[in-house]
C-alpha cells in the first residue's frame, strides 16, 4: 500500500492511483446526488478491496438510508476498514474518518462531527468531511454552525478546485438557514452558474425564493436548470 492524492490534493492509503480515482469520482457522484453514487464505490472497491477509507465511506452511505434493516452494514464496513487500516496503516486525517463512523454507528452524533470538523480545520479540501459535517449540523438543526463550518474553509477553495460550486452551494443553504436571503440567492446562484448540474445549489436559491414569496420566481428557477441536472 502507498499514498496517492485525489484531485484536490487529499492524501490516501490505497493500492493504487486508480483506486483513489475512482474513489474520487465516487465523491463527485455521491455530491451531485447522482444515480451512479453506488456502482462509483463498487468500481473502488473492486480496484482496492482493502481501501480503508472505501470502506467507511460505504459504511457512511449505509447510515445515511437510515434504514433499521440496514443497521448491521455500516457496522461491517467499519470493522473492514479497522481491519484494513491495522493491517496497512493510515494517517490521522484517515483516521478521524474511521473513528467518525465508529462514534456515528454508536449513536454518537456529535462526537462523529468532531471529527469531521478536526479534519477540516487541517484538511479544509476533505468534501467527505464537508459533505457528512454539512449533513450533520443540518440533521441536528444547527444552522449558525453549518454556515459557518462552509465559511470557516472557505479561504482553501475557488473556481479552479474540483467541487469548488458544490461548496458553494452548501454555503448558500447555510447562508439561508440563518435568514440572509440576499447572501444566499448570490452565492446559490454563482454556484449554479458555475456547475449547474449540482442540486443542492439549485435547491438552495428555491429555498430563498420560497421563503420570500416569490413562487413565479421559484417556477421559473426549477424549469430552467432540469435539463442540466443529472439523470
Amino acid at each position: 500500500m502507498s499514498v496517492y492524492s485525489d484531485r484536490r490534493g487529499i492524501t490516501y492509503t490505497a493500492a493504487s492511483q486508480d483506486a483513489v480515482d475512482h474513489f474520487d469520482a465516487t465523491i463527485t457522484e455521491y455530491v451531485h446526488m447522482g444515480i451512479e453514487t453506488g456502482a462509483r464505490l463498487k468500481e473502488t472497491l473492486a480496484a482496492d478491496a482493502e481501501f480503508p477509507i472505501a470502506h467507511i465511506l460505504r459504511g457512511c452511505f449505509m447510515q445515511l438510508f437510515c434504514i433499521p434493516t440496514l443497521t448491521e452494514k455500516p457496522k461491517q464496513s467499519l470493522a473492514k476498514a479497522r481491519e484494513a487500516s491495522a493491517s496497512i496503516g493510515v494517517d490521522d486525517r484517515e483516521q478521524h474518518h474511521i473513528d467518525a463512523l465508529g462514534a456515528w454507528v454508536a449513536g454518537d452524533m456529535r462526537s462523529a462531527l468532531e471529527h469531521w470538523e478536526s479534519i477540516l480545520l487541517d484538511h479544509p479540501l476533505d468534501m467527505l468531511a464537508v459533505k457528512l459535517s454539512q449533513f450533520t449540523h443540518f440533521y441536528l438543526g444547527n444552522s449558525r454552525q453549518m454556515r459557518d463550518s462552509i465559511a470557516r474553509i472557505l479561504y482553501a477553495w475557488h473556481p479552479e478546485v474540483p467541487g469548488h460550486a458544490n461548496v458553494l452551494g452548501m454555503y448558500a443553504f447555510g447562508l439561508e438557514e440563518c435568514g440572509d436571503y440576499a447572501g444566499a440567492e448570490r452565492t446559490g446562484r454563482l454556484a449554479v452558474e458555475s456547475d449547474p448540474a449540482d442540486p443542492w445549489s439549485v435547491h438552495a436559491v428555491a429555498h430563498v425564493l420560497e421563503m420570500r414569496d416569490r413562487r413565479r420566481d421559484g417556477i421559473a428557477w426549477l424549469r430552467k436548470p432540469a435539463a442540466t441536472l443529472r439523470p
